[in-house]
């Protein structure tokens, strides 16, 4: 279930990155991310009344839990919104390989976010996070920021990286108290809500073309998001956490691989070493480390459906 989730991101790139060229970023942001909250829609209504059952929960209580949902899907909106907005811009300058590297390393940063959540990072974070800067720099921020150069395009990738990070810290802190299905849908409808107020603002008066985008928009509002969020859920449920995020990362990969197959985008040396190195320090994250090793040895096993 995760890799085809990863691959269905994977994918997603291709199509942004052909919209990017006839569609204005936060245009269409607004677009998809409606379409998303649309299809969630109808799985977090009985997902919701399933928790309140479970919970047992009185009506007053619900109300409260519904209002808490949609307060902490409000601030994801805001990390979701700049995450998106600043990842399809960096498509403008950027080819499909090149973006989904650089935005996997928001899961080398997640680890060093987590000290402002009382988590010490391990030496290996920091480290992880060196190899990180080498590969930005590798990839494309050599190149520089004027015409031609790609580094504009390096830095909206990498700021996109650090929003992702910051909607993970604090979806890892909601999803105890939140329905993840609710959540994600508030979470979709305030993005999209956000992206539509800066649409208005920020893209009037840009040459806009639908036509022969509606593939890419759908696919990337109805495949990438409530069908690969979907599948993550799922799969996360029976699949340890480093294992988890080595195969959501492998999302990168399927970008590159798409983008060579149907854009016929091809990397050069250095742009290969430093795509390498930014996989490598996000395989390195997420190994476990030795201590957590040792508990889940000791540990009895658990009972598990399986996937």
């Amino acid at each position: 279930m995760l890799l085809s989730a990863s691959l269905i991101w994977g994918l997603s790139f291709v199509f942004q990155s052909v919209v990017s060229q006839s569609i204005p970023t936060l245009t269409f942001n607004t677009v998809r991310l409606i379409l998303a909250a649309v299809v969630m829609l109808p799985l977090a209504i009985p997902a919701f009344r399933r928790d309140v059952k479970k919970r047992g929960l009185s009506r007053d209580g619900a109300k409260k839990a519904l209002g808490r949902s949609a307060l902490d899907g409000a601030l994801l909106g805001v990390f979701l919104f700049f995450g998106h907005a600043l990842q399809q811009e960096a498509f403008v300058y950027l080819i499909p390989g090149k973006v989904g590297f650089i935005t996997a390393l928001y899961i080398v940063i997640v680890p060093i976010f987590a000290m402002f959540t009382g988590k010490k990072p391990a030496i290996r974070s920091w480290i992880c996070a060196v190899i990180g800067v080498v590969a930005l720099y590798l990839i494309g921020a050599g190149d520089g920021f004027g015409e031609g150069g790609t580094g504009l395009g390096v830095l909206l990738a990498a700021a996109c990286a650090f929003m992702f990070a910051s909607q993970i810290i604090f979806i890892d802190r909601f999803v105890t108290r939140d329905e993840p299905v609710t959540l994600s849908t508030f979470q979709y409808f305030f993005s999209a809500v956000f992206s539509a107020v800066a649409m208005l603002i920020f893209d009037r008066g840009k040459p806009v073309s639908f036509e022969g985008s509606w593939t890419a928009v759908i696919y990337s509002g109805v495949m990438a998001t409530a069908v690969a969020f979907t599948l993550q859920t799922y799969g996360q449920r029976h699949t340890p956490p480093a294992a988890s995020s080595l195969l959501l990362s492998l999302e990168s990969v399927f970008s590159a691989l798409f983008g060579f197959i149907f854009l016929h985008n091809i990397l050069t040396p250095r742009e290969i070493v430093g795509c390498a190195l930014m996989f490598t320090a996000v395989v390195v994250t997420n190994l476990p480390d030795r201590k957590a090793r040792g508990k889940d040895e000791s540990a009895e096993p658990t009972d598990s459906d399986g996937s």
